[in-house]
């Protein structure tokens, strides 16, 4: 047999990455079969400037609500944008999907320029996920915010306003 020098550390080195990656698959697999719907608010209700409960057919054929929000105002596209807090509650809610929840992306701005903060919270299944989010009271540049769920099984998605000024969402995946 013919001893190359540093080939058996090579060899070593070579399991340890294979372990590794395996490692990082069987973490992954529960979660690549994850679910979540996306919502743009295309199909939003007749635009509305009055403050109230909306509920549509979203993106992918299922039921959404929303409560203290308006119709009329655009992000991307078509948008919901939350009321004050004269409004409350102020949230937008998904169904129940089945098969869980890895990635939550959303893109969110300061409705208007009244004063006044902005918070969004993350609910999924009645439990908040994260702290809150600060939207930029003076800012008119949209954010997206994404943050790992990463939960399986049933969920259902709820992000609420719970700031004193108006906020806008859009393209929820």
């Amino acid at each position: 047999m013919v001893n190359i020098p540093g080939a058996e550390a090579n060899v070593r080195r070579c399991r340890r990455a294979r372990a590794v990656v395996y490692l990082g698959l069987v973490l992954a697999l529960p979660f690549s079969g994850l679910g979540q719907g996306t919502e743009d608010f295309e199909n939003l209700p007749p635009s509305a400037t009055n403050y109230t409960a909306r509920t549509w057919t979203g993106t992918d054929g299922v039921t959404w609500n929303a409560l203290g929000a308006r119709t009329d105002q655009e992000l991307n596209d078509r948008a919901i944008c939350f009321g004050n807090t004269a409004h409350n509650p102020r949230n937008v809610t998904s169904p129940v999907y089945a098969n869980g929840m890895g990635v939550l992306s959303f893109t969110y701005v300061r409705g208007f320029t009244t004063g006044g903060g902005r918070t969004l919270q993350v609910w999924v299944n009645d439990v908040q996920q994260g702290p809150n989010i600060t939207v930029d009271p003076n800012s008119d540049t949209p954010v997206v915010h994404t943050q790992t769920i990463s939960i399986v099984g049933n969920v259902q998605l709820q992000v609420r306003s719970t700031g004193s000024a108006q906020v806008i969402v859009d393209d929820i995946s």
